[in-house]
Formats: C-alpha cells, sequence, structure tokens
C-alpha cells in the first residue's frame, strides 16, 4: 500500500518517531556526517566573512600587506573546504540512492528513488554547477579572482565615536572569468545569466551552493520517509505520535 498525498506523509512524520530510523543504515549515517561536515564549512566560511568585514581586521590588512595575504590564504582553504564538502555531500546521497535502490521492486518506491536521483542530475548537469566546477579548479590554479576588496563605510559614527556600520564584499570580475579558458561554455552560460552585472559577490555564490544541497538533502529525506511509511504500514504496526494508526 502505498499514498499519493504528501500532506499524509508530511502528517505522519511530526508525530511519528519515523524521523531518526533513515539513520540507523551504515549509508545513512555517513549521510549524517557529511551532512554535519557541509553544515559545518558553510559556518566556518561565513564566519571567515565575518572576519574580513570586521573594521579593525579591515584597517589592519590595509597597514599589513603580509597580514593581508596570510588572511587570504586561510580564506581559500576555508573557501575550498566548503566545495569540497558540498560535493561530497551530494555524492554521499546519490550513492545512497544508487545502493539502496538495487533492492527496491515496488514501482512507487523506484519513482521516489528517481525523483531524488533526477534532481541530483538536473543539478550536476546545470550551468550553476558546471560553474562552481570551474571555478573551484580556478582558484587551485590561479587564486581567488578579485576585481576587489570593497570596502564602504557607513556615513558617520555611533555614540562611542567609532564607525557604526562597514560594508566589506569580495566583488569577482566577471569579464575576467569569462575570458578564461577554465572556464567551460556551460559555466560562462551561467555568468551570462547574472543580469548583465560586471562583477559578482562571492558570498552570493557560496549562499547559492548552501541553498541547493539542502534542497537536494530535503527532498531526498522526504522520499525516503514516505518509503519507510508505507513499509511500515504494510506490515500493519505503523503508529503515530499519538498512539492510533494512522487512516
Amino acid at each position: 500500500m502505498t499514498q499519493n498525498d504528501d500532506e499524509y506523509y508530511k502528517k505522519v512524520i511530526k508525530n511519528s518517531k519515523i524521523r531518526s530510523n533513515l539513520w540507523t543504515s551504515l549509508n545513512g549515517k555517513s549521510i549524517i556526517t557529511m551532512r554535519y561536515i557541509f553544515e559545518s564549512n558553510y559556518q566556518d566560511i561565513k564566519d571567515k566573512f565575518k572576519e574580513i568585514q570586521d573594521f579593525n581586521n579591515t584597517i589592519e590588512r590595509i597597514k599589513d600587506n603580509f597580514l593581508n595575504e596570510q588572511i587570504k590564504k586561510s580564506f581559500i582553504q576555508h573557501l575550498f573546504n566548503f566545495f569540497i564538502s558540498a560535493k561530497s555531500f551530494i555524492e554521499h546521497i546519490k550513492r545512497f540512492i544508487e545502493k539502496t535502490k538495487k533492492d527496491v521492486n515496488d514501482s512507487e518506491y523506484l519513482k521516489r528513488y528517481n525523483n531524488v536521483k533526477n534532481k541530483i542530475n538536473d543539478f550536476n548537469n546545470g550551468n550553476f554547477a558546471n560553474f562552481i566546477r570551474c571555478f573551484r579548479n580556478y582558484i587551485i590554479h590561479e587564486g581567488l579572482p578579485f576585481l576587489n576588496s570593497s570596502v564602504d563605510f557607513k556615513i558617520g559614527e555611533n555614540k562611542k565615536g567609532q564607525v557604526e556600520e562597514i560594508n566589506n564584499i569580495f566583488l569577482i570580475d566577471i569579464s575576467l572569468l569569462i575570458e578564461n579558458k577554465a572556464f567551460n561554455k556551460e559555466a560562462k552560460q551561467y555568468l551570462n545569466t547574472l543580469e548583465k552585472r560586471e562583477e559578482i559577490d562571492l558570498a552570493f555564490i557560496v549562499d547559492n551552493i548552501y541553498k541547493k544541497n539542502l534542497e537536494i538533502f530535503k527532498l531526498f529525506k522526504f522520499e525516503m520517509m514516505k518509503n519507510q511509511i508505507d513499509k511500515a504500514n504494510n506490515k500493519g504496526f505503523f503508529v503515530d505520535g499519538q498512539g492510533g494508526k494512522i487512516k
């Protein structure tokens, strides 16, 4: 027995302990581990952005070129770690799908596996993912292609006589990327969709990767839980969190 109403499954997931069952297998645990690493690396690179935006750090970097280079090297390391963990996180989900799908015969179950697999393939084959792969390789060989680090001080000072706000962002010159051979046709097509901007903010790229990865994970989690719920119902022992059988 399978259900077609997503609201039914959302109700079951909300009211039951079945949420934790998905991660009891070895493959499931590896996905949780990779999600933790991915989330941690995302937070690390966001912290690096904040560090660079800090007023005192900005002044010190302006005065000390050696310190500036050290901060850049640390930033590149954290950025690269984020890229690698994002890629590995999706690969773990895809590997789980491929291994588990082999033992599935039910057409509805297979449809759900394929929904996730298609979502992953659409992302991996898309222009944005191609751009990320090319950009990652570019960083390895040539470093960060910044047009400049834009530093904007808010006019006026706070009550303590300090600068109240600083907006220090890394802007990448899009024309430099489009002209570079490291970027393939699909990657350049992505760049050409950016509303004819001259620059792109690196934080926008990082946040977009994070968002795309979580979209895939949430779909994967929901589709796999739907399978679990159907299997439990077929065995006649699944109950909701209130002690009653889900109709």
